[in-house]
């Protein structure tokens, strides 16, 4: 399944569960405090998803000259449509690495809340001719994907893999050991190689309750990547949530991230 048909799948359960996870509520949050949105100016959510993260930077600063919500999956479009009816927001169906040409004028920040791992290599050039001279963009990289260089690895990922090794019939493809390919070095190396500058860079620390992390993995999108190939979705999520409910401790587990502001230099 291509990468575009696995966000329409799950468009219409992200819709319904993302509001109720904490992850979402606190990663827009701080990315929002990062952006340092003011009146006037010109904002894109890139990969907007099904719209939680427009609808943040919105109630943050209302009196933006504009807000464009971008996304490559029109199932997502419709559902953020939905969420922000009331809302004067622009919206732009567009990969990260051909939005540009559909903005209306070049913008003062770009915010995107956990997808810029998942962005193909030109998508971080794309984002540097969006944004006039001077301005920002705001991003995130979860612990699965990024290497923090202290030793210390995803909880959530270790969660999951012991929870998937306890039922045989989930198999070795379930399990997910691959080192991150994300890191520090990786990210300046991405955005200086394109122009922007890592102004700020820092890390979040999030406690995903047991409801969050067994709402995560209802998520169609992140369900099927931990089941093995050719297994019927319904039987396989079934298993995994079996699993997982016999493996999260009642504290629930940390789960941390990696914050970026990357800069146009005037």
């Amino acid at each position: 399944m291509a990468e575009r048909d696995r966000w329409e799948a799950t468009a219409a359960r992200y819709h319904v569960l993302a509001p109720r996870l904490t992850v979402y509520r606190e990663t827009n949050r701080r990315l929002v405090e990062w952006a340092g949105l003011a009146p006037g100016l010109r904002v894109v959510d890139l990969a907007c998803g099904t719209g939680l993260t427009s609808a943040a930077i919105w109630a943050a600063e209302p009196r933006l000259a504009a807000l464009y919500a971008v996304d490559f999956s029109p199932a997502m479009l419709r559902s953020a449509r939905r969420r922000l009816a009331d809302l004067p927001v622009r919206w732009v169906e567009a990969d990260a690495a051909d939005f540009a040409r559909h903005l209306a004028e070049p913008v003062d920040r770009i915010v995107t809340n956990s997808a810029f791992w998942l962005f193909p290599p030109a998508a971080v050039a794309e984002g540097y001719r969006a944004l006039v001279p001077g301005g920002s963009w705001v991003c995130n990289i979860p612990d699965q994907d990024f290497d923090f260089g202290d030793g210390n690895g995803s909880a959530l990922r270790e969660l999951v893999n012991r929870a998937v090794r306890r039922l045989p019939a989930l198999g070795a493809a379930a399990v997910h050991d691959a080192p991150p390919q994300w890191s520090l070095q990786v990210v300046r190396e991405r955005a200086e190689g394109c122009g922007f500058r890592v102004e700020r860079h820092g890390v979040q620390a999030i406690r995903l309750t047991p409801q969050d992390i067994l709402d995560f993995y209802r998520l169609p999108k992140f369900c099927r990547g931990r089941l093995p190939t050719g297994m019927p979705y319904r039987l396989g999520a079934r298993l995994l949530r079996q699993a997982l409910r016999e493996a999260v401790p009642a504290q629930g587990v940390e789960w941390r991230w990696a914050l970026f502001r990357l800069v146009r230099p005037r």
